[in-house]
């Protein structure tokens, strides 16, 4: 899949966090900058509060909070498993 139709794709999902109706923000589970890409398995889709959130906390952190419920999410909706981050 090319990257704009990956960043579409989760663009037009519902917040993984709370069902928050489309759009959504595309969240890099890695970082861009830490070496991340726009891979589905990296990506996440976010409403404005939780990617905000997901920033301001950290990523362990976040996902020790809602990683279950998005976990079930990207089931659900035939994502694959989120890359692996070390500590969660």
């Amino acid at each position: 899949m090319k990257k704009n139709d990956t960043l579409a794709l989760i663009r037009n999902l519902p917040c993984a966090v709370c069902g928050r109706s489309p759009p959504s923000e595309p969240d890099h589970i890695r970082t861009r900058g830490a070496g991340g890409d726009d891979s589905l398995a990296n990506l996440n889709p976010l409403c404005r509060r939780h990617h905000s959130e997901r920033h301001s906390a950290g990523i362990l952190t976040f996902l020790t909070k809602y990683g279950r419920g998005i976990e079930k999410f990207r089931i659900l909706h035939g994502l694959p498993p989120m890359i692996s981050i070390k500590g969660y």
